[in-house]
């Protein structure tokens, strides 16, 4: 009786001990599955849908004529949900085709993946495209699918795209990836001040030719220069680039030093903006006609007769 009651009390013990085991072991993986979702939340995406996307190596011509019925287009919707458009051009005087390009975007996006084949089906290259941004290396392939040359769209801009995205929702609340809301988006490497730089256009959402500006360092990361504009332009009115507004009002003492310093490859974090000593009446002036953290608006009180619309570019 009493060995019986004894290996009740070890089985019961045994029992208690695993549930306990068991317990403890589900709360540690239910830890770890937390800490790898916060450390994935926090880990920086590509925001590129097309970044482990791989087209084909070969157009198929023959699948292609039977859907452009003798045009030299056609558009259509693939099983992954991607808007397609294939495109030929033909050579003016024999109208023999010498390339073959796919167009690829999800919709309502402007990401694009683009491909261009040669006249025998082969690739000759492929890229990815953000509204005019030509993203990551870009390989050339000859006729018979060798690489014969390369180059990398993103190498002079240490300030990714992802980084652009990420500082325009985070500052501006702004996501640049909403075609609805932008006017263009696009970079280059200045010769002016020999930096690269992106543009970033904003539409009005009320004034459809009014746009507001920002250009940012593709070093550093940082706003050189925020400016309203429009997309009309009167006649005879001289224009100003957005980099001559910058050169202007850098050199005018218009901005904080650290712009200065950028251009030599500092951040300029750790100076502090120089003050410039301006006449009295400049003062005055300025603070009648400006409010504080607000962009310097020209004056068209005197409109003249006639406009012309263009986009900026």
């Amino acid at each position: 009786m009493g060995n019986s009651k004894a290996k009740c009390i070890t089985i019961v013990a045994i029992l208690l001990l695993i549930t306990l085991n068991c317990n403890s072991q589900s709360t540690k993986d239910n830890k770890k599955i937390k800490i790898q979702k916060e450390m994935e939340q926090n880990k920086i995406e590509t925001y590129n849908p097309f970044k482990d996307f791989e087209p084909a190596k070969r157009f198929n011509i023959e699948e292609y004529n039977l859907k452009s019925k003798g045009k030299y287009e056609c558009r259509f919707t693939d099983d992954n949900g991607m808007e397609v458009h294939q495109f030929t051009y033909p050579r003016f005087s024999s109208r023999k085709i010498e390339e073959y390009w796919e167009e690829r975007n999800y919709p309502n996006s402007e990401y694009k993946f683009i491909c261009c084949y040669h006249d025998n089906g082969l690739l000759r290259h492929k890229l990815t495209t953000f509204y005019d941004i030509h993203l990551g290396v870009i390989q050339f392939y000859d006729k018979l699918g060798n690489v014969v040359r390369e180059k990398n769209w993103d190498a002079p801009y240490t300030f990714s795209l992802d980084n652009l995205i990420d500082k325009m929702k985070d500052e501006y609340k702004i996501d640049i990836r909403i075609p609805e809301l932008m006017w263009s988006v696009y970079r280059y490497v200045s010769e002016e001040i020999n930096i690269p730089l992106y543009e970033v256009k904003v539409k009005d959402p009320i004034i459809d030719y009014k746009i507001l500006v920002y250009l940012i360092d593709g070093n550093t990361g940082e706003t050189l220069l925020i400016t309203p504009r429009e997309t009309q332009v009167w006649v005879g009115q001289p224009g100003e680039t957005i980099i001559e507004e910058y050169i202007r009002k850098r050199d005018s003492g218009e901005l904080p030093d650290r712009h200065v310093d950028s251009l030599n490859g500092n951040t300029g974090n750790e100076l502090e903006p120089k003050q410039i000593e301006k006449p009295q009446e400049e003062i005055i002036l300025k603070k009648e006609k400006i409010q504080p953290n607000t962009p310097d608006i020209p004056n068209k009180s005197v409109e003249p007769k006639k406009i012309f619309k263009f986009r900026i570019d």
